[in-house]
């Protein structure tokens, strides 16, 4: 950590990110306890109680996305498939979900939606329709956010921000901090524990 002085004083401040691990076991307990009512929220007829299930399920998703995005995503495109007659009510829900979920999937493990994305580029082309304005927005929504974190049309030519002092300057004289490295593994290293995986 190049400013210890935040850290500290972030700790200070906010004492109880000191005394919170949870073993992986509980984290899995959580996960499993949670994710079907986020999920059924999610669906609700209220739009206040879908949005706090989409929200539930996107802060559920950070936690561990291989565990709970697979489940999703595939529940999600059930609703979307047009032979699905009693599942047809909650495609915008699922175009929703799966906006959210399109990020945290593809930042911890890209074969989560890569896999599927056929699929879902399939089902979802139907979510535009005329007739239908919100899942036309959903639709394009989702468009949007794949768009945003899938490479279309090649990859680019990036500097390496490590070698390019002019990316960034750990001095600080450009306005940018240096946290860490390899923060994603750090964040991500009680789904790698032999604990958790029990």
């Amino acid at each position: 950590n190049d400013h210890p002085n935040i850290a500290h004083q972030l700790l200070k401040d906010e004492p109880y990110l000191q005394c919170m691990d949870l073993p992986g076991t509980e984290i899995v307990a959580f996960l499993d306890s949670l994710l079907p009512l986020a999920q059924q929220a999610l669906y609700s007829k209220n739009g206040n109680v879908s949005h706090a299930g989409e929200t539930s399920l996107l802060y559920l998703t950070q936690i561990d996305p291989a565990r709970a995005s697979s489940p999703l995503i595939d529940f999600s495109l059930r609703a979307l498939d047009v032979s699905s007659v009693n599942l047809s009510h909650q495609a915008p829900a699922a175009l929703s979900a799966l906006s959210r979920l399109l990020q945290p999937g593809l930042r911890r493990d890209p074969s989560i939606i890569l896999s599927r994305l056929p699929e879902i580029l399939r089902l979802t082309l139907a979510g535009i329709d005329s007739n239908d304005q919100s899942k036309t927005l959903r639709t394009l929504i989702f468009y949007r956010n794949l768009v945003m974190w899938v490479p279309v049309g090649g990859s680019a030519n990036l500097p390496n921000v490590y070698e390019s002092k002019k990316a960034l300057d750990r001095g600080g004289a450009d306005g940018t901090m240096h946290v860490s490295d390899n923060l994603n593994e750090v964040r991500y290293s009680i789904t790698d524990s032999p604990i958790y995986k029990r």
